[in-house]
Formats: structure tokens, sequence, C-alpha cells
């Protein structure tokens, strides 16, 4: 079901941006009294600011139209951004202890924001708010392309500039689960390419609801103008 109401679109990128960037505020080094330059370490924290980032730029964008028509600013763009956000929610779910959310008996605020509501939040601004049909089937498997640009930058950083991360941890990798020096190369790997049908697999799943929602919604739709 589709809100037809450029206002409510708009009001909803902003808010969601506003919590985004509170809780990325907090984490950058705010909330601790110092920089922390592992932050932009971390795929959650990346993903989050493009995000958050693509959230202020299409409700701006948005309120600078005349059309009331819901065409998503940069489809393309919001998609993979949608899948890269979808990653984060996910394996933060299932493979880091439910989001870390109460890590240590400890109420985290900015990993239910980071780990759940954003990710939620943007997935639910695409269904609420964006004309349907607009994803083509050769777009999911590129959709992987930030996660895997991810994981080489962080390959490099630690193998070839010591960039060592959880320090608390006695760790070079910022998640247990890419750590090659626990794990090796092949058990990484194999973890990875896991992930990568998955996420490809949840692309395409995207792209059904997608086109599914787009057949049945064509008929309500107010026409572009």
């Amino acid at each position: 079901m589709y809100i037809h109401s450029r206002a409510a679109s708009v009001v909803y990128k902003i808010i969601l941006a506003l919590v985004g960037i509170s809780a990325l505020l907090y984490e950058v080094g705010f909330g601790y009294g110092y920089f922390r330059s592992v932050f932009f370490c971390y795929f959650t924290n990346l993903s989050n600011i493009a995000v958050v980032a693509y959230l202020w730029a299409a409700a701006v964008t948005a309120l600078r139209k005349d059309s009331t028509w819901p065409e998503p600013w940069q489809p393309k763009l919001k998609h993979a951004l949608m899948l890269a956000i979808t990653v984060t929610w996910l394996v933060a779910h299932f493979l880091l202890d439910h989001g870390g959310v109460f890590k240590g008996g400890t109420f985290h605020w900015t990993s239910l924001v980071l780990h759940y509501i954003v990710p939620i939040g943007m997935i639910l601004d695409w269904l609420l708010f964006d004309r349907k049909g607009t994803m083509s089937k050769f777009e999911p498997p590129c959709w992987i392309a930030f996660p895997l640009a991810y994981l080489a930058c962080i390959m490099v950083g630690v193998w070839c500039f010591g960039l060592y991360v959880r320090v608390d941890d006695h760790s070079r990798w910022p998640y247990d689960f890419i750590d090659f020096d626990k794990h090796g190369v092949p058990g990484v790997a194999l973890t990875v390419l896991l992930l990568i049908v998955g996420f490809v697999i949840l692309g395409y799943v995207y792209m059904l609801v997608d086109h599914l929602m787009d057949r049945t919604a064509s008929n309500t739709l107010p026409a572009k103008s």
C-alpha cells in the first residue's frame, strides 16, 4: 500500500535521517568524549552514513519537485543502499549477538538504531513511498558491490597497512566472521561466499516484491505529471 503524500515522505525521511545521525555522532566520539578512529572501520557505520546521506538528498530533492508522483530519487543507488543496510541488519542480528543491543547486559541504544531502526526504516521508506517496478533483473548481483568493496578495503588495511581494529578483543579485524587470523582464509572465504549468495537471492526477492507491488498498485497510483 502506497502513502500518496510527498509531505509524509519528506517528513519520514528527515526523521529517520535525524535518528540515524544522532546515533552516528554518538558512536564517532560525542558519546565517549574522544574521537574514535576505528569508527570508519565498521560496515555498520559506513552503511548508515550512506543511507542517512541518501535520505537527506532524497528529501531535499522531493521538496524541490512539483510532482506528487512517488518516483524514487536515484532508484539504482537507493536499491543498492537498501541491500547494504539490510546486510547490516541481518548480519548484526544473526552473527553479532542480536545486534549487540544488550551486549554485556547493558542496553546500547545506538546499536538498536544502527542495526535495526535505520535498516528497517529504509526498507519501509521504499515499501511505503516509492513507485514500484523500477528494479531490473540485472541489478541484484550489482548491489553486493558495496559490501565487497568494504571487505576489500579492510583486507588491504589490515594486511598492507597494519590496521588493528578491535584492540579490546585482541583482533585486527572489525568482525569475528571475517577474522582471517582466527578462522583462516578457507573459513572466511566460505562464510563470505555464503553471504554473497544469500544476499543476491534476497536482492531478487526485493525485485520480485517490487514487480508484484507494481502490478497490484498500477491502477491506484496517480498518473505521472
